[in-house]
């Protein structure tokens, strides 16, 4: 069958052509063609038409065989180009295959034509395909090197028997060495490495037993830059372990050097300032508990005086008022303290609560009978509507009553003589304790309500100077109730219209521990036997008012009291005699509280009770480790220091 064949023949003379056809399809190809004889129209016939041979005859009146041969390369590259003439010598064809042409037959012998088209086409057909393949090697490594370029990363090859070595374009970037005639060679890689870290590039070639790494190099380059590179590399060996070839990546790697760097850096000045804050913190929180105790200490002997003269019969309706006033004011400066206190553990996250099934019914209770004196004072009618069934909350029963005290110390301080305080109690389907603290006094304005819980915030300055106080017992009690995972609000209709504050409390907590709970009674730690006799007490106190103050106070509860001034002193007294309980304050001048306690206990078994103006939990905390079993803060009076030493010496 014969076999489709497009030619373009340029040739001045019809008969040629005819000839030329006749021998294709006498070859066995089906030609179509064009017959062309001016550069003009052989232009047009490559423009237009598509081709799979030209026939050319090599002499013509208006147009020659290397005119056709030019044009025809520069049109179709690709496209077979045979010359056929009668006249041309053999030199005369040697130069037109070197100009490009494929063949070169006689007119006088076109036998060959066939054979040659055969040939031609093939082998058009390999360059085509060879051209392509190069054409893609080219767009690929154009590739490779853009992927290169963009992830800065090169790639290397070193003959490590010759030196001889291959670099790709981005390696010589980083090397900042520009490609030549001159191949690279393996030496100067080594050179372009900083000298500290050549060996150890050099130990992974030179060593048996590697034939993979991957390491982080310094690299100096030829305008002695350093950079930081990560190089890895596969090593040939032989039989030996003898190293061959070595060919790897090398990858830029300074911005991430940098980066890490500047990280690390800004790591270690955070570090730094952390630590620094964390040692300012350190000064302050010593700083407020060496106020604390100092601001204390002084009250205590006033206090523990007023509470002394207020036991006295037959005291004078007059004196007894000026006392109640020299207590009222000991106490409020007591509680500024607190709040104070309390305000900086909150704002430095160090306020600790200590969780455990608590009767918000009894709490309330507890508070409102704290306030008895004032309310009464004052004149004020409490009615207390404590309806809610589910009553028990998981809170911290210490600063849940703190929280009531301070809403409760608002109402009475904001309601005016023969006023009404009201304290309510409910359930709400949720499973919440709803507690309101309604009071008819001065109310709030509406513009103030949004700052009501804020630090040091009140209505007006003119109610600081009238009523006093710092403005904290609110906020304080917000953080406190947000740390129970509750929720207080405050809502007033406006001046003289009264005020309710509301604290929602989850009972779930507490339903769950009760339900787990064995329900047996438990005894209290340390729990000993009923004293029959005057217990023997240790006091040490180095502020000499409140030493014999609180000696007088002990001596009136029945104990023998021997007292003591410094650590040293009272370990003195306590090798000569022993004693059931060591009453101590916690700071001295030549040691501590839990010193004295921790030397005794080495001894013989006693009790303790701490006494100090450090108040914080951590304070607490090291006095129970170090043996006391309470710790009392300053200033106390007679009822805290009797009722103590009862719970301690005389537990059942």
């Amino acid at each position: 069958m014969p076999i489709p064949l497009r030619v373009l023949i340029v040739e001045d003379s019809e008969d040629d052509a005819k000839l030329l056809l006749m021998e294709l399809r006498r070859s066995g190809w089906e030609p179509t063609h064009q017959r062309v004889d001016t550069a003009a129209a052989m232009a047009t016939a490559l423009r237009e038409g598509v081709w799979d041979l030209i026939v050319a005859d090599y002499a013509m009146p208006k147009f020659d065989g290397r005119a056709a041969l030019a044009l025809a390369r520069e049109r179709a590259e690709d496209l077979p180009f045979i010359l056929v003439s009668g006249t041309v010598g053999e030199e005369t064809a040697v130069e037109a295959m070197k100009a490009g042409a494929n063949d070169y037959l006689f007119k006088g012998n076109l036998k060959r034509l066939g054979p040659a088209v055969v040939r031609e086409l093939r082998e058009s057909q390999v360059r085509r395909e060879a051209r392509q393949t190069d054409r893609e090697l080219s767009r690929r490594d154009g590739q490779l090197a853009d992927a290169q370029r963009l992830a800065r990363l090169g790639s290397w090859h070193a003959d490590l028997r010759t030196g001889a070595a291959s670099w790709s374009q981005e390696t010589y970037r980083m090397f900042t060495r520009a490609p030549s005639p001159e191949p690279p060679s393996h030496q100067e890689f080594l050179d372009r490495l900083h000298p500290d870290d050549r060996r150890s590039f050099i130990e992974f070639i030179n060593s048996p037993d590697v034939t993979w790494f991957a390491q982080d190099y310094r690299v100096v380059t030829l305008d002695g830059t350093t950079r930081f590179v990560q190089v890895r590399a596969d090593v040939i060996r032989n039989d030996h372990g003898i190293p061959l070839e070595a060919a790897g990546m090398i990858q830029d790697i300074t911005e991430r050097k940098l980066a890490e760097r500047q990280l690390q850096n800004a790591h270690d000045e955070l570090a730094a300032a952390k630590d620094a804050a964390e040692a300012a913190n350190r000064a302050k929180d010593h700083f407020l508990a060496i106020l604390s105790h100092e601001l204390r200490t002084p009250l205590t002997p006033v206090l523990a005086v007023v509470s002394h003269l207020e036991r006295q019969p037959d005291l004078p309706a007059e004196l007894r008022a000026d006392l109640a006033t020299i207590r009222d004011n000991v106490e409020m400066e007591a509680r500024l303290i607190d709040d104070l206190l309390d305000l900086t553990r909150i704002v430095h996250h160090k306020m600790e609560l200590h969780f455990e099934v608590v009767d918000a019914h009894a709490v309330l209770r507890r508070a409102v009978d704290l306030f008895r004196k004032e309310i009464d004072a004052k004149g004020l009618k409490v009615a207390m509507d404590l309806r809610a069934k589910r009553r028990h909350i998981w809170a911290d029963p210490g600063r849940l009553q703190q929280v009531f005290v301070n809403l409760l110390s608002n109402a009475v301080k904001f309601t005016t003589s023969g006023g009404n305080i009201a304290v309510r109690t409910s359930n709400d389907p949720q499973g919440r304790l709803r507690m309101q603290f309604s009071d008819d006094g001065i109310g709030i304005e509406s513009d103030v309500l949004p700052r009501l819980f804020h630090d040091f915030q009140q209505a007006e300055r003119t109610l600081s100077r009238r009523y006093g106080g710092l403005g904290l017992g609110l906020s304080i009690a917000r953080s406190l109730v947000e740390m129970h995972d509750g929720a207080i609000a405050a809502a007033s209709d406006g001046r003289d219209r009264g005020t309710t504050i509301t604290v929602d409390l989850s009972t779930v907590a507490a339903v769950e521990a009760l339900a787990s709970a064995d329900g047996q009674p438990r005894q209290p730690p340390g729990a000993v036997a009923k004293s029959n006799g005057a217990s023997r007490v240790l006091l040490v106190e180095d502020h000499n008012d409140t030493r014999r103050v609180m000696a007088r106070l002990l001596k009136s509860f029945g104990c023998s009291v021997a007292a003591a001034a410094s650590v040293e002193e009272a370990l003195r007294i306590a090798e000569r005699e022993t004693f059931d309980l060591l009453v101590s304050d916690i700071g001295l001048p030549d040691g501590t509280g839990l010193d004295v306690m921790r030397q005794i206990q080495s001894r013989y078994p006693i009790r303790g009770i701490a006494v100090s103006g450090f108040c914080q939990d951590e304070d607490i905390r090291r006095s129970r480790d170090a043996g006391f079993e309470m710790h009392l803060t300053k200033p106390l009076d007679i009822a805290a220091l009797q009722e103590a030493v009862q719970k301690v010496v005389y537990a059942q």
